[in-house]
């Protein structure tokens, strides 16, 4: 029951302080010492209400070998094809704004990290996923991406390596997304 509560409490503080503003609770840019994961999942979602954009966001906090697969991804596929991402797997969104909510989270199973199940909309538009994040760094990170299709990190770096093939062998990358 205490769990559960603490849980709530991390959900409805999140929502409070998107509604009323970071700098009325005193936090800033700059991750804090011994960030609680709920601390730092409200601080990544504080970047999608301006105009940051996604390459700021991976700068400061995603895991740099899980950004550096969605810029790989990208720039293989190219003018020669769709990238695996036409939008961002942080926020399931395609531009700014939006309204997230954590709804909880837990610990990973091997203790080293932490899954964070986040959400936005509601009835037929709810859309559910999870952030796996990761200490990197001495601060936390997003290491992947749980959504409807499975492992952003595992289908990417599957898509890659399938594309990086084709190219190789001078055929066409059509398909390699399968």
């Amino acid at each position: 029951m205490r769990r559960r509560f603490a849980h709530l409490f991390a959900a409805m503080t999140l929502i409070a302080m998107a509604m009323i503003g970071s700098e009325a609770y005193g936090q800033s840019a700059a991750p804090a010492a011994h960030e609680t994961p709920a601390a730092f999942v409200h601080r990544l979602f504080l970047q999608y209400r301006t105009a940051a954009g996604m390459d700021a966001v991976n700068k400061k906090f995603v895991d740099p070998s899980f950004a550096g697969l969605m810029k790989e991804n990208a720039e293989l596929f190219g003018a020669e094809g769709e990238a695996d991402l036409d939008y961002d797997p942080i926020c399931q969104c395609q531009d700014i704004g939006g309204g997230y909510v954590l709804v909880d989270g837990k610990p990973t199973d091997d203790g080293g990290g932490y899954v964070a199940h986040m959400r936005y909309g509601k009835g037929k538009d709810q859309v559910d996923w999870q952030l796996v994040l990761k200490p990197i760094g001495g601060a936390w990170k997003v290491y992947d991406v749980i959504d409807q299709s499975g492992s952003v990190r595992a289908l990417l770096t599957k898509h890659d390596e399938c594309v990086k093939a084709a190219k190789r062998d001078h055929k066409s990358i059509d398909g390699s997304d399968s």
